[in-house]
């Protein structure tokens, strides 16, 4: 975005379902610092209201999860599937020491990991792409149109690293 156009953003706070309060975010050179520091506090509301959202969502499961362990009839068919599937482990386990089993076994776990790094080498190639073309589309060798979707994350910083 170009520093010196007269866009704005526009800001909404919303309590319980509704915009109560709307402002725009001027983003000129002027304004800069302003509009960082409106938009952190913004972001850190977000962290705020998720986190409170999150904490009442595993309070609502586990009152549902109680609801089913409540009823005896549930408890019951639940045990029996808790068994089933102490069967069912020992006997791919019996099976995953086959050694042609265990080849196999290895042979997708290698693909999958294989995969899973061409793909992360896509995404780094559509990122370079998507910044140099400046387009959110590209055409791909079977003729199908393909969006490039950008994705990004807030995570908290492991220990680890901070200071």
């Amino acid at each position: 975005m170009n520093d010196q156009n007269d866009e704005s953003v526009e800001d909404a706070e919303v309590v319980n379902d509704s915009i109560v309060a709307m402002k725009p975010v001027e983003t000129g050179a002027n304004n800069q610092v302003a509009g960082r520091l409106n938009l952190e506090s913004l972001i850190n509301r977000y962290i705020a209201d998720i986190k409170k959202s999150q904490d009442s969502l595993k309070m609502q499961k586990d009152m549902l999860e109680d609801s089913f362990n409540n009823d005896t009839e549930y408890k019951a068919q639940a045990d029996k599937v808790k068994d089933a599937t102490k069967i069912k482990t020992g006997i791919k386990q019996r099976i995953m020491k086959d050694p042609s089993v265990a080849l196999l076994d290895d042979k997708v776990k290698s693909i999958k990991e294989e995969i899973k790094d061409m793909q992360q080498a896509l995404s780094g190639y559509v990122q370079q792409y998507y910044q140099t073309s400046g387009t959110n589309q590209i055409i791909g060798d079977d003729g199908e149109v393909r969006e490039i979707v950008v994705v990004t994350k807030l995570v908290k910083r492991s220990s680890k690293f901070n200071p």
